[in-house]
């Protein structure tokens, strides 16, 4: 593998941990202090009981999530909480597709030459513009319009008519 590439593909691993490392959510905390909880809900499964004091430590029983104490029903008020992980999705998202762009920038090909020049013939036959490069010249070819054969002329760039 190329240098550039692998030096490109461990810098993008190790800023995708460091991400992870310093988003990855911390353990639900209490929307609301706890005098005012009214109700419990788990912020995975969406499902929803009573506040108790003694429930708090209590995980959610279908799904093992800690619960959320909130002032007003989540079902209710019909917003949903979003998932925790939902910021550290998006960070990553966006930090995979800069990877990608980086990968393809180093590996796409380059041109050698970025001033070259193109020649341009009518085709005999059809009269289609085909275009070719310095180095085509005298190289057997076939029109793409009317399949009819040729062999690239020497020419300049003022010699193509329309």
């Amino acid at each position: 593998m190329n240098r550039k590439l692998l030096s490109v593909l461990a810098v993008g691993v190790l800023i995708m941990s460091v991400s992870t490392y310093l988003a990855y959510p911390s353990k639900p905390k209490s929307l609301v202090d706890s005098s005012k909880a009214k109700y419990m809900h788990c912020p995975k499964c969406l499902k929803e009981k009573m506040y108790t004091p003694a429930g708090i430590d209590i995980p959610c029983p279908y799904c093992e999530k800690p619960l959320i104490a909130t002032a007003e029903s989540v079902t209710r008020s019909g917003s949903s909480a979003s998932s925790p992980y939902s910021q550290l999705y998006m960070l990553l998202l966006v930090e995979v597709v800069l990877l990608l762009a980086a990968i393809w920038y180093i590996t796409r090909k380059k041109s050698e030459d970025g001033d070259e020049e193109f020649f341009y013939f009518n085709c005999p036959k059809c009269k289609q513009k085909i275009r070719y490069r310095e180095h085509q010249v005298g190289v057997q070819a076939q029109c793409r319009r009317c399949r009819k054969a040729f062999v690239y002329p020497e020419g300049s760039l003022e010699e193509y008519v329309e």
